[in-house]
């Protein structure tokens, strides 16, 4: 299975002024990343305490839901892999004449 981090997806969250929301399609977890960068588990409906780790969750999550405020958009496990494989590539640098 391809690796998210989730350092990777708070600085995406924080640099792009995004809400992430990532979620196990399988069992319904799911947990937010907010424009922040803070990760926190929505509470509403739920008495009982959450019983799962964000990085064990972030590690099986297969569908990722980026809100941007305006529009919502759905992108699987693989491609958050590779937008985040961009945004770590460092810009190439102008060469001197």
């Amino acid at each position: 299975m391809i690796e998210i981090k989730l350092i990777e997806l708070r600085r995406l969250a924080i640099d792009k002024r995004l809400d992430i929301t990532c979620e196990e399609s399988a069992s319904g977890r799911l947990f937010i990343v907010d424009k922040k960068g803070i990760a926190r588990v929505p509470r509403a409906g739920v008495a009982e305490p959450v019983e799962f780790d964000v990085e064990d969750l972030l590690a099986a999550a297969d569908l990722f839901v980026f809100d941007d405020g305006q529009q919502k958009k759905s992108l699987s496990r693989e491609e958050v892999a590779d937008l985040l494989s961009k945004q770590a590539k460092p810009a190439p640098a102008a060469e001197k004449e």
